[in-house]
């Protein structure tokens, strides 16, 4: 017998079939996602209760979804996350994934984030432009480059909220995309109603035009201030811009000149104690410009209409914010789990469908498949299209420094609270915050 013939026909075959079922096998394996077990922590700060509680649900759906895996999640008030993280940062023991603090900049510096660039990349909807809105990776490249947290939920801006059966009753015409900052005011002065010389009904509040992360600077920036040249480490803000002290004088006049919106005391009186954001939900203001947040307790409260953001000297500019920034520390014992619920929160069908029930959710989502899960909260609301068409061509403005906490309790809080009390005219602040500000970016 030829040996070697025999196997030449019958023995090769039988080996290639035999390679060809164990590759086939292989690749079938490889292609099964990894099971994912153990427990991972998660920590962010409150975003109220009706979304909080969707977190907590969150995380026990991703654990039945997920057998052998379970995130423990953790919200903890506002004020006290920031201390909380710094604590748990400096001792090693820093939860599997947590909310971006506001010192993230020096984290990052210290390699104490993983990059989150390849998972992304290589991801076949976080990573596709098709299916996800990936530009809004930039905002989480804190080092310039690379990307250090992953969102879900809605991207998110800023709009302006009016209650339509007071511009009923006092004959105004609502707000519409053509409206300037000189329309608001004289709007604002139309509709604020006096009686017994004192005042029964304003015709605005400042709302998040109080905020320094998108707030005033929109107003600044549509009136052509050029405020930084980047959001990451500046070296010095442009405080002294004749826009941005125009912007904060624009502010004082309304409460302080013109007297159509409510100071400080005022607005605690018309919030009875609560959120500043209740003036506006107490029916006595006829609008305000604020975050994409506050749609859902709006909408509840009062006969809402939205609109765009009025128009400065040199256009319209809103505010962009990220969806939600969730971070995983180099020291996580687990960090494929940690991303796999990050990634599940942002692409899961039933994930989006709890976080577009749960109220944030003006805006447009990270994956755009869900656009109509999201839209559904504005459709029924007069002008609700402003969720989204905001969005366009709207600026990131948060700042993020070494010593920008610092910088916020020991020069901005205590000249901001003076300002926003009559104390000093925008005029002032301007140049005051503009020197002290600079020094303290330049000592770092």
């Amino acid at each position: 017998m030829n040996v070697r013939g025999s196997f030449g026909r019958f023995g090769i075959a039988a080996l290639l079939a035999a390679f060809a079922v164990w590759s086939s096998s292989q690749w079938a394996s490889a292609q099964k996602p990894h099971a994912l077990t153990g427990t991972i922590t998660h920590m962010q700060w409150t975003a109220g209760a009706s979304i909080d509680k969707t977190m907590q649900d969150l995380g026990k759906l991703f654990g039945q979804t997920h057998p052998g895996a379970t995130v423990n999640v953790t919200i903890l008030p506002y004020d006290d996350y920031n201390p909380k993280i710094t604590l748990l940062m400096a001792s090693g023991k820093a939860p599997d994934v947590l909310e971006l603090p506001s010192d993230v900049l020096n984290y990052v510096s210290a390699g104490k984030f993983l990059s989150l660039d390849s998972r992304i990349k290589n991801d076949p909807v976080l990573g596709n432009a098709k299916k996800s809105r990936v530009s809004a990776n930039d905002m989480m490249k804190f080092d310039g480059k690379h990307i250090y947290a992953a969102q879900n939920g809605s991207l998110c801006s800023m709009q302006l909220y009016y209650n339509r059966t007071l511009f009923n009753k006092a004959k105004v015409a609502y707000p519409t995309n053509k409206w300037t900052w000189t329309d608001f005011l004289n709007a604002a002065k139309k509709l604020t109603i006096r009686s017994g010389g004192k005042i029964t009904q304003y015709g605005a509040d400042m709302g998040y035009l109080w905020g320094w992360d998108g707030g005033w600077q929109t107003l600044a920036a549509s009136n052509g201030a050029k405020i930084m040249s980047t959001n990451y480490n500046p070296t010095h803000l442009n405080l002294k811009d004749p826009a941005v002290a125009k912007s904060w004088q624009f502010m004082y006049d309304m409460i302080y000149k013109d007297k159509v919106a409510p100071n400080p005391a005022e607005t605690k009186a018309l919030s009875q104690g609560g959120a500043l954001s209740a003036a506006f939900l107490s029916g006595r203001v006829a609008m305000v410009p604020d975050g994409c947040w506050m749609l859902e307790g709006y909408k509840k409260a009062v006969n809402l209409g939205m609109a765009p953001l009025p128009k400065g000297t040199k256009g319209r500019v809103s505010p962009m914010w990220y969806a939600g920034g969730f971070m995983i520390p180099t020291s996580s014992s687990n960090p494929d789990l940690a991303w796999e619920w990050l990634r599940w929160l942002a692409v899961d069908k039933k994930a989006n469908q709890m976080m577009a029930a749960s109220g944030l959710n003006c805006g447009a989502p990270l994956v755009k498949s869900f656009d109509k899960l999201f839209s559904a909260a504005w459709k029924s609301v007069p002008g609700g299209k402003a969720c989204v068409s905001s969005l366009k061509g709207a600026r990131y403005f948060p700042i993020y420094a070494k010593n920008w906490q610092k910088i916020t309790d020991t020069i901005i809080t205590p000249n901001w609270d003076k300002f926003q009390h009559g104390k000093i005219n925008g005029v002032q602040l301007s140049k005051l915050l503009d020197k002290d500000i600079n020094d303290a970016l330049k000592s770092g």
